[in-house]
């Protein structure tokens, strides 16, 4: 990700690393060649370790020592195309009613298929839509399209916002270490009171690294799991019917996981749910 920073048209003032590591950054030969890279680009680098982990955690800390008025979250797995900074600088200089955007992510157009039908009935989350939330309070994204838009869902690891705006909402630091849909909920309570944009110029490759990942049952436990706790958090307030649509949601997950034979994410969404109706606090 720091090689592809370094070489965009137009280049950002400052990176903020929060790193945790369980071996510190700091420490890798490889980490310190390319910040004399950047350093040479007359980029400055913030790094801060932390033994306290989580994405949403991290994200907070870096905007306190962030001193720029707009941020890219990126995640470290991500590669930008060289125009990436300078796609999504154009819009807010264009466009100052925008409060926060996100780019393109490369993947396929979106094709027909029985399993996209699927979760476009169960209202479940999926690339090249409209970039709104369905009624059930699953994100929907329009990577793999090519219009500009507005939406309300922003990825991660692709998103810009303008510092002040950040600031006020935070991210949700409840959402645990593997802070699965932090962006989601981020996205769905800036967009109650700011305008957002989808930006099919400014294009990454995410190379979704495995490297600290969970098995697969545990992430699919903290998916539903975190799904649970967004949906009571911020769209079952507004609208009690939606727990129709958030149940049948559920059930869309479990009929996913049977025909597509993943029994893994069958058993890791029982697990999630015991997880969040009997432990989360």
């Amino acid at each position: 990700m720091l090689e592809s920073v370094i070489i965009q048209t137009e280049k950002p003032i400052e990176i903020v690393i929060v790193d945790s590591s369980d071996i510190p950054l700091i420490n890798k030969n490889k980490y310190l060649k390319i910040c004399d890279l950047v350093f040479a680009q007359n980029i400055v680098i913030v790094y801060q370790y932390t033994k306290t982990r989580g994405a949403a955690y991290q994200r907070n800390i870096a905007m306190q020592l962030a001193t720029g008025d707009l941020f890219h979250f990126l995640d470290d797995d991500v590669i930008l195309e060289s125009d990436y900074i300078f796609q999504m600088h154009e819009i807010f200089r264009k466009y100052p009613r925008y409060a926060g955007g996100g780019s393109a992510v490369r993947c396929a157009p979106p094709h027909i298929t029985w399993h996209r039908i699927l979760r476009c009935l169960f209202l479940l989350q999926r690339n090249g839509a409209s970039g709104k939330f369905t009624f059930s309070g699953m994100p929907t994204h329009a990577y793999g399209t090519n219009n500009f838009k507005d939406v309300e869902t922003l990825g991660a690891g692709c998103m810009s916002i303008k510092a002040e705006a950040a600031r006020e909402i935070k991210f949700d630091e409840r959402l645990g270490t593997y802070s699965y849909m932090e962006d989601c909920d981020f996205s769905w309570r800036l967009s109650r009171k700011n305008k957002l944009f989808f930006n099919p110029k400014a294009i990454l490759d995410h190379k979704n690294s495995r490297v600290a990942r969970a098995k697969s049952s545990d992430m699919r436990a903290i998916y539903i799991r975190n799904y649970t706790y967004l949906f009571f958090k911020n769209f079952y307030p507004t609208n009690r019917l939606r727990i129709l649509a958030f149940f049948w949601s559920i059930l869309g997950l479990f009929v996913e996981a049977l025909v597509t034979r993943k029994m893994e994410w069958f058993s890791g969404y029982v697990h999630g749910l015991f997880w969040y109706w009997h432990k989360y606090p």
